[in-house]
């Protein structure tokens, strides 16, 4: 066996010698499987070729093959390292959409706090949406206003404009309330309707639904059955119809834009 005097400490060293020196002459990205280390993703065959050569003094080129039961992978697994296949675009996708349901249920929607809708931790509902589920659909830019109530980074004395308004450490729109715990009352219970309203299929119910039409579909195509597009501003959506010879005109509410969009999609196709 090639790989049998491999240990887990050659293959740390391993690591160690492509973090510093890249992948060697011969190698390229793996397009196939990772080697994952905590939070990070190697290919296996560039890290077992540096292992090798730490345990038995081999020059470190690619002689040898990778993939599902091979002598480089058991020495991997028998060491206690993991190897995982590569997700494909859809599968990545799909996984990201799922992380986000599984970290906002509904259910913890209906009992988040403030501080959990909008914080400075990046660990935020609000930061979610528009960053961490970003390849899902960018609702990225513009005024943190959108998300109706903001915790703002900067706690200076600013003056209340004609529709907004702070108590130095949030802003929101007055129209959503007189302080900030009305104001937000008022904006959980809007993204809960949301929420709901895409999970049973009730897309027109969004379209009246009173905050900023990037963010608000946003949340309805996660929440939803992928029964509305990942885009979220009703010009792309314009383009999109006119583009697919869709009839349409300034009244047509965006869910019709979604329905009549998706309805074209033949349904072996993926939906990314």
């Amino acid at each position: 066996m090639l790989f049998n005097k491999v240990t887990k400490e050659h293959i740390l060293q391993g690591i160690k010698d492509f973090e510093e020196k890249g992948c060697p002459n011969g190698f390229g990205a793996s397009s196939t499987y990772d080697l994952v280390v905590g939070d990070k993703k190697y290919p296996p065959k560039a890290i077992m070729a540096y292992a090798n050569y730490h345990a038995v003094g081999r020059k470190v080129e690619n002689y040898f093959s990778g993939g599902d039961g091979t002598e480089c992978f058991n020495a991997f697994e028998h060491n206690g390292f993991v190897v995982e296949k590569k997700k494909n675009m859809h599968e990545k996708l799909n996984a990201l959409k799922q992380e986000f349901l599984d970290k906002w249920p509904i259910s913890k929607l209906e009992q988040m706090t403030l501080e959990e809708y909008t914080n400075l931790d990046k660990t935020s509902f609000g930061y979610w949406i528009e960053h961490i589920t970003r390849d899902l659909g960018s609702v990225a830019g513009g005024s943190s206003y959108k998300f109706g109530i903001y915790k703002r980074n900067d706690n200076s004395e600013v003056k209340e404009e004609s529709n907004r308004s702070t108590d130095g450490n949030y802003a929101w729109f007055k129209k959503y309330g007189k302080h900030k715990e009305e104001a937000y009352n008022t904006v959980k219970n809007i993204i809960i309707r949301i929420a709901k309203s895409a999970q049973q299929n009730n897309l027109e119910a969004i379209d009246a639904i009173d905050l900023g039409d990037g963010y608000k579909w946003k949340i309805a195509f996660l929440y939803g059955d992928y029964n509305c597009l990942n885009m979220f501003k009703v010009d792309a959506l314009r383009v999109i119809a006119s583009n697919l010879k869709i009839d349409y005109n300034n009244k047509t509410p965006i869910s019709q834009f979604h329905k009549t969009i998706l309805s074209l999609k033949p349904e072996e196709t993926e939906y990314f």
